[in-house]
């Protein structure tokens, strides 16, 4: 039984812990914004004599504190990962939000106290901990919130109405309120998203080295079924062959002399499935990647083919000349795998193409025939390891999952269109910036 490998723990917590911070500190500096925009609006706008040194000294330390954070994170994030990151960063984590916290109190204390309708502002510290946080460093946020919202109960600094009346007291709980919802919703939902797509990239990831991992498993078991059944086969083949030359020359049956051919190409079939599964599987891990030209990769794939005169090849001259840097084998195999099923694909004599064009900075190659397509049934197997529709002896069925792998392992991707009775276009898209010789460090 094959397991799916599981997802390795330690790599998962530390980006989910980076990008937790990450938009912790994004959402710092929107605070900040707010803050100022609320005082200079206050302060120079309505005219309210604000406490400035006391105000402007906190927007100080919270631009210094979010700054040196932001460069500390990032210099952390391309350092050698330790094994007590994923500690450190929820210990950063924690530390920040407690900080903010009392940086509110400070101003809140100074501008009234819970009687400022920005006091609401509280609920999305908790809310930010409830997300952010493991639940017991939540909680420690939350007494902490608590004890801050009782103390401005009991203490604070009273702050002139900005508008005389009780009556518009409403109107600033309301843009408070307003606010502080719309900063919950935005934050909630973008580090939601981001946690999902990190999830979904990881599966990704997973899928496609498990996949990778049944290649080396199959190209094993081809090199040792070849291996181990080739000399056994090569024996019964000159055993045959032996046998039938003697029998010709004697006084047999015609029947007897039928059994002793059909040993010898029964053997010979044998044989040519084991060189296919050799071809199929040999999708040349680790092979040297090589310069080639995109119309010298096409000729070389043709080229091989026995009907190569069936495939009509349309390249540009300005793509013809255009530099690959590729393994050269691995990766005309694999068209040329394509093209053959095009080619079994469509009756006798009916031509292939065979179409490269560069399509936003990307090398699509189309292979289309005229045969009988495929309905969505086979279609949606297409591309599953020993799936055929051929005939027995005919094809390993595995022809199209290691050329997908092949694109894959080179940034690519392969997509097949089919209508029955239509034909079928299989298209494979590299992209040319992954296939350029990389810049000689030294140079």
């Amino acid at each position: 039984m094959i397991e799916s490998p599981r997802p390795a723990r330690g790599p998962v917590l530390r980006e989910r812990e980076w990008i937790n911070l990450a938009w912790l500190i994004r959402l710092r500096w929107a605070a900040f914004l707010g803050q100022l925009g609320t005082v200079l609006m206050v302060g120079l706008g309505v005219g309210v004599e604000l406490p400035w040194s006391g105000v402007l000294s906190v927007l100080a330390f919270e631009v210094l504190s979010n700054g040196l954070l932001e460069l500390w994170t990032r210099r952390a994030r391309h350092r050698e990962e330790s094994p007590r990151l994923v500690e450190l960063l929820r210990l950063v984590k924690i530390s920040v939000m407690a900080v903010d916290v009392l940086l509110l109190s400070i101003l809140l204390y100074q501008t009234g106290g819970v009687g400022n309708p920005f006091s609401v502002f509280y609920v999305v510290q908790l809310v930010l901990a409830a997300v952010l946080l493991r639940p017991s460093r939540a909680v420690l946020v939350s007494l902490l919130t608590v004890l801050c919202y009782g103390t401005l109960l009991i203490t604070h600094r009273e702050f002139p109405a900005v508008w005389p009346g009780a009556e518009h007291l409403p109107r600033g709980q309301l843009v408070a309120f307003s606010t502080a919802v719309m900063v919950i919703f935005y934050f909630v939902t973008r580090v939601t998203n981001a946690l999902h797509e990190h999830e979904v990239d990881l599966q990704q990831e997973q899928e496609l080295r498990l996949r990778r991992e049944r290649i080396e498993a199959l190209g094993t078991l081809a090199a040792g079924a070849a291996h181990e059944l080739a000399t056994p086969l090569s024996t019964i083949a000159v055993a045959a062959s032996e046998l039938a030359h003697q029998l010709e020359k004697g006084q047999v049956d015609d029947e007897t002399l039928e059994d002793a051919r059909l040993i010898r190409e029964q053997v010979a079939s044998c044989r040519r499935i084991l060189d296919q599964m050799t071809i199929d599987t040999g999708t040349q891990v680790g092979e040297p990647m090589v310069d080639i030209s995109v119309g010298e990769l096409l000729e070389i794939t043709v080229g091989e083919l026995v009907e190569h005169d069936r495939v009509d090849v349309v390249v540009g001259e300005e793509l013809r000349d255009r530099k690959l840097f590729v393994p050269r084998t691995g990766l005309t195999m694999a068209l040329r795998g394509i093209v053959k099923n095009a080619m079994d694909a469509s009756a006798d004599g009916v031509r292939v193409s065979l179409t490269a064009e560069s399509v936003d900075g990307v090398l699509q190659l189309s292979i289309v025939d005229r045969g009988e397509g495929m309905n969505e049934a086979v279609l949606e197997r297409a591309l599953d390891p020993f799936f055929t529709t051929k005939e027995p002896g005919k094809g390993m069925g595995l022809g199209l999952f290691l050329a997908r792998s092949t694109f894959e392992r080179l940034g690519g991707s392969l997509r097949i269109e089919s209508r029955p009775r239509v034909g079928t276009r299989v298209v494979v898209a590299l992209p040319l910036e992954a296939l350029e010789r990389p810049a000689d460090p030294r140079a």
